[in-house]
């Protein structure tokens, strides 16, 4: 059976969403969290009743008890394994593909093919994820490259242990170092659309307009007046604390920019090729 692992936590302000704590407050940052992994488990769930896909949620922070207090009972649970960001991949991996790492013949047995996602990337949808799972039919790999230089999205057909080893965690390479590993072990593999993760503050104006009202605007003291902003255009400042952003939720499912989708290149992998049109091309999430 194919299987979806979506990596989260438990969402305990003060230890989620830290990098956004001086945008939000700490109570802030953990309603945005939850509320992201809820849509994320949605996704998932859905797509598990499209196509029957095993959900897993591997967490971190929190008690089984208290993820299905939270999030439901119809879904799989399981602690995330000590390490990096590597380890605990590859441990997921490891124990879907039921592989024996004490075997010098490795062989798997459980999931046809495995897809991980984290919460933090608003844009994966249902859709995506299954044309993820397509693309495992054809190709060893499939990644979800993000904006920031990392993957939002990873999945294999088998156990390749070489992906997650000597990357640079937590950077800008982390994308390619990954292809880098899939090209030395000749893996074929697809990249999907770029995708932006929410990790940041200036990450915020890429959240799309259902959010919730997580931000705690100032209060009214006198009429705002229109200042004029770097890039030419007049606009009112943000009324939120601490922060001077564009108006956020601009992005919604009808918005999010048009991205290139992979097309096969002879050789190795995918490369990207410019959408034809708005109308066609325009798929992804939110529209993902």
């Amino acid at each position: 059976m194919n299987t979806l692992v979506i990596f989260t936590r438990y969402p305990t302000p003060g230890t989620t969403k830290t990098r956004l704590i001086p945008a939000l407050g700490a109570e802030g940052a953990a309603t945005l969290h939850r509320w992201m992994v809820e849509r994320m488990v949605q996704e998932g769930r859905l797509l598990r009743d499209r196509f029957g896909v095993e959900v897993y949620v591997c967490f971190s922070g929190g008690t089984v008890q208290e993820m299905q207090l939270w999030l439901g009972d119809d879904l799989s649970y399981e602690a995330q394994q000590m390490g990096n960001l590597g380890d605990r991949l590859c441990g997921v991996l490891r124990d879907r593909f039921q592989v024996q790492s004490s075997l010098s013949c490795q062989s798997s047995t459980s999931s046809q093919s495995v897809v991980m996602i984290g919460t933090d990337c608003p844009g994966i949808s249902a859709d995506l994820l299954e044309r993820s799972f397509q693309h495992l039919k054809s190709v060893e790999l499939v990644i979800g490259p993000a904006l920031d230089g990392g993957y939002y999205l990873i999945g294999v057909n088998d156990y390749y242990p070489q992906l997650f080893e000597g990357i640079t965690w937590s950077s800008d390479r982390v994308f390619q170092e990954t292809i880098d590993r899939a090209e030395g072990q000749n893996l074929t593999w697809v990249a999907l659309e770029p995708l932006p993760d929410i990790d940041r503050p200036e990450d915020l104006t890429y959240l799309p307009s259902d959010f919730p009202s997580v931000l705690q605007p100032q209060p009214p003291c006198e009429p705002q007046t229109p200042v004029p902003h770097p890039g030419g255009n007049d606009r009112p400042n943000s009324a939120v604390v601490g922060l001077d952003l564009p108006r956020l939720g601009a992005i919604n499912r009808g918005e999010w920019p048009i991205l290139p989708k992979p097309v096969k290149h002879p050789g190795a992998g995918l490369v990207f090729a410019e959408p034809k049109s708005a109308s066609t091309e325009n798929t992804g999430p939110y529209l993902q």
